[in-house]
């Protein structure tokens, strides 16, 4: 049944994909120099995980441009281009320019109260010591949150903030809620988000539109 009408506010769609299509369009990253040695359970378990070493490798900025849905993030060793506070630098640094992203802490040690603001930024916790199953329900219920209108429009707007009128933003969530219901006027909604000329950020917005549009079509029928 559709939980998508005429009436409804993007922000409150929050209603979950099936764990079968959310495996199968989400996308999950680790940034991390010692390679996990679940990673090959995870992927068998029907998750689409990828993992990089370090903020140098071309696949980060596939997560700064919203590729990815779920990033599991060390605090150390993953290179200091983004300051010297490794890890927490990295979060501030996706924090800022993709607020779609949902970010885990990911530690197999405790880190004293200097580090305190990487915990109290992060979306989250996983333990690199935690179990498969727990691993797993950890990353899912993430995922579940992230592939979501909701999540993906509270995202949008994040990203406009600051270079939108208000009575902007409210034409074009009407725009989405309309290309949500017939797909043939998402065209209309890419124009509309093309001329409201965010500098910088016109790869992030295109990938959160795509995906607020097709996670809203598989709720509408």
């Amino acid at each position: 049944m559709s939980w998508f009408s005429a009436d409804s506010k993007l922000d409150q769609m929050a209603e979950p994909l099936p764990r079968e299509e959310l495996l199968r369009r989400a996308r999950v990253i680790i940034l991390d120099d010692d390679p996990p040695e679940n990673i090959e359970d995870l992927r068998q378990e029907g998750l689409a995980i990828d993992l990089i070493g370090n903020t140098d490798d071309v696949r980060f900025k596939k997560i700064e441009a919203g590729f990815y849905d779920v990033l599991l993030l060390d605090y150390g060793g993953i290179g200091r281009k983004h300051g010297p506070e490794e890890g927490l630098d990295v979060l501030r640094h996706l924090k800022r320019i993709n607020p779609s992203l949902i970010v885990l802490a990911y530690t197999a040690r405790t880190f004293d109260s200097s580090k305190a603001d990487f915990f109290r930024m992060s979306d989250g916790v996983l333990r690199k010591d935690a179990g498969i199953r727990e691993t797993l329900e950890i990353i899912e219920g993430h995922l579940a949150k992230a592939m979501t209108v909701a999540h993906q429009w509270l995202a949008m707007r994040q990203a406009l903030e600051g270079s939108v009128q208000p009575e902007r933003l409210q034409e074009l969530e009407a725009a989405i809620a309309k290309a949500i219901e017939s797909p043939a006027k998402s065209t209309k909604v890419r124009e509309m988000l093309s001329a409201m000329g965010n500098a910088g950020a016109e790869a992030l917005l295109s990938v959160v539109l795509e995906k607020i549009i097709e996670i809203g079509i598989r709720g509408h029928v």
